[in-house]
């Protein structure tokens, strides 16, 4: 349940903000580019604690106890089947809109992280701030959380450290009747996608901890 509706969160944050990240209306600072470097399209790897992709530029070495969803579960987040073959779901991947690349969990179920990549156009690239359209995206969010019974939504910009990296994120923190939810997200523009990274944890807020597994590949 509580995995579930961690995971129910951070798509409603990830599609919030898309949906208001049009290329007419973003403007402000650019986030970081984690290379400037054209690269072919490629998923990440996850084997053991660790998940690395290159193509977006990160990874992370979880902490024991955690585990990834499986090729299945992560194919049916992107609508497709184990029927297809590798290369060939990769190629449906790349010409996606939306692509759920990683998904891992705690082993109480109470913490996870993902990584979404959404395809972006030059434009909306060149132009795209995180702050501004996460604040458009507020009002969706709120209503959001609060259909699924989310009460106290709050929300706050910070600065967090990503690896001897400083990168502009949210907080957000809301509850429900016996549950607290922490949750922290940030992007990143690579290759013509921004990738989407965010932990979530439940009624303790690990989410710190969380993002110092993290790491940059270049």
């Amino acid at each position: 349940m509580k995995k579930a509706l961690a995971l129910i969160l951070c798509v409603i944050l990830m599609f919030s903000i898309s949906a208001c990240a049009s290329e007419a209306d973003i403007r402000g600072e650019q986030t970081e580019v984690v290379s400037g470097e054209e690269k072919e399209f490629e998923l990440g790897q996850a084997a053991g604690l660790n998940y690395e992709n290159t193509f977006v530029g990160i990874g992370f070495n979880l902490e024991s106890g955690w585990s990834f969803y499986t090729d299945e579960q992560i194919r049916e987040m992107n609508n497709q089947t184990m029927e297809i073959g590798s290369e060939e779901y990769k190629e449906v991947m790349e010409n996606a809109d939306v692509v759920f690349d990683v998904q891992a969990v705690s082993a109480d179920g109470t913490s996870n992280i993902n990584v979404v990549l959404e395809k972006a156009s030059a434009l909306a690239l060149a132009t795209f701030d995180f702050k501004t359209s996460y604040e458009k995206s507020v009002s969706v969010v709120k209503e959001s959380f609060e259909n699924m019974g989310f009460t106290d939504y709050t929300y706050e910009f910070m600065d967090l450290e990503i690896d001897g990296k400083t990168v502009t994120g949210v907080k957000n923190i809301a509850t429900a009747p016996g549950v607290t939810m922490y949750q922290k997200q940030f992007a990143v523009k690579c290759n013509g996608y921004t990738a989407s990274i965010t932990v979530t944890s439940m009624n303790k807020d690990t989410t710190d901890d969380i993002l110092k597994t993290i790491y940059w590949t270049d």
